[in-house]
């Protein structure tokens, strides 16, 4: 039983690293090259996903993991907004 909760943990780690990968990708296409592949809706439902793993596995929450934007919101924080400063700094 015990073994079955570490693989079941460890496909919840890789799930979420998978879907950290996947928001950090569109946050680039949308944030800086002004190209989104996916609609906002999409996007919040991503977000609303991890949230949601997160919430259930919080000791899989990563110290160092980059926190993400919500779109129109104005509500950028860490990986897109130093993305965006670096882009305009001189």
């Amino acid at each position: 039983m015990i073994f079955v909760m570490k693989a079941a943990k460890h496909n919840i780690q890789d799930d979420l690293e998978s879907l950290r990968d996947s928001i950090r990708h569109h946050e680039y296409r949308y944030y800086v090259l002004d190209d989104p592949k996916i609609c906002d809706a999409e996007f919040d439902r991503l977000m609303n996903q991890l949230k949601r793993l997160e919430a259930e596995q919080p000791e899989l929450i990563m110290p160092t993991a980059k926190k993400s934007c919500a779109r129109g919101s104005g509500g950028c924080t860490n990986s897109a907004a130093a993305m965006t400063s670096s882009m305009f700094a001189s």
